[in-house]
């Protein structure tokens, strides 16, 4: 099962998560003071969240430690757990925010563009989720390259995956360690053949 965050454009997902929570926050909380209202001001929990993830996820990357297994599962439910929790705080913001008063409205517009944000991190987690998603149910139909077993040895859970490149890298490393794994199986075959003629 690949990890959440393979691909350079996942990379980037988290770094918009990461970057975008200063200008939420400026904003969410200016809207929060102004208004005197908790609701879209309380937003800045799942954001907080999200840029922690981002943050953890690019040191992760820096520090070329691949996200593998158990840990690829704890991201997938922390995406799951963040993209409610960002969904939670939207519904009761965009319920509050259209019962102020015409003479509220820049306040209105403040809390909008605050929102924008929170939004851009739930797509983000929604995509996670479902990209995440996506690969274990493909996990479940794939056939083993190296003992040629179907579904019943990688079904299951997706955090049973023998191995997760994290950068493009390690998905090189691998491929060759696979590809040197199989040149030494050919010759342990050779070398029985032999031995029996």
């Amino acid at each position: 099962m690949p990890s959440t965050t393979a691909a350079p454009g996942s990379r980037a997902l988290r770094r918009i998560c990461l970057f975008g929570f200063p200008l939420g926050f400026v904003l969410l909380l200016v809207h929060g003071i102004v208004s005197r209202k908790v609701v879209p001001a309380l937003g800045l929990v799942p954001m907080a969240g999200s840029a922690l993830l981002g943050a953890l996820l690019v040191y992760r990357e820096k520090k070329a430690r691949p996200v593998q297994g158990v840990l690829a599962f704890v991201v997938f439910v922390a995406d799951v757990a963040l993209a409610l929790m960002h969904l939670g705080m939207l519904i009761p913001t965009w319920v509050t925010m259209t019962r102020d008063r015409w003479y509220d409205r820049p306040l209105v517009i403040l809390g909008t563009y605050g929102t924008l944000f929170l939004v851009l991190d739930l797509a983000i987690h929604v995509y996670f989720v479902f990209s995440y998603l996506l690969r274990w149910v493909l996990s479940l139909f794939r056939e083993c390259p190296h003992c040629h077993s179907g579904p019943g040895r990688w079904g299951g859970h997706p955090a049973m995956a023998e191995y997760t490149p994290f950068t493009d890298a390690d998905a090189v490393l691998y491929a060759e360690s696979d590809a040197g794994a199989g040149e030494s199986d050919a010759g342990a075959v050779e070398a029985v053949t032999t031995e029996q003629a």
